[in-house]
């Protein structure tokens, strides 16, 4: 049970040296959202926040580097990680289309990357983080559930 101090919704910022090419994408209030465990999709209901992830510009993309500091962070705030693995195709093929659409920023490439997901676990409730990264991009997501 992680007792960090948290700050405001979505409690964790995009890594320095990488930007949301597309910042105006709201937070959704309320939204139903997959998170992958390694053996099945965890589906989240609340709050949600969603991300497409690229470098600065000038900069190289690099998907070790966001996932490296992406994982420190959720570490500051008492996360533990899930999974890092693919989805099976069957799998990411499950999730309905509205949901893909709504948050295509959010979930990345899920049918060519690995998930990384996180887990942090607070009395009231638990954040979902989700970062899926290419070669060239990533898509990142943060979802808050009552306990």
């Amino acid at each position: 049970m992680s007792e960090a101090p948290l700050g405001d919704f979505p409690y964790l910022r995009i890594p320095a040296g990488f930007r949301d090419p597309n910042p105006a994408i709201p937070v959704a209030p309320a939204g139903r959202v997959p998170f992958w465990t390694g053996d099945r999709l965890q589906w989240v209901e609340g709050k949600v926040y969603q991300a497409t992830v690229h470098a600065d510009s000038g900069r190289e993309f690099s998907a070790a580097e966001l996932a490296g500091a992406v994982e420190k962070a959720v570490a500051e705030l008492g996360g533990v990680p899930v999974t890092h693995s693919p989805i099976p195709g069957d799998v990411a093929s499950s999730i309905d289309e509205d949901t893909s659409v709504k948050f295509v920023a959010g979930l990345g490439d899920i049918y060519n990357s690995p998930a990384h997901t996180y887990v942090v676990r607070r009395v009231d409730r638990l954040i979902w983080i989700h970062l899926c990264a290419d070669s060239a991009s990533a898509g990142w997501m943060i979802a808050e559930s009552p306990n």
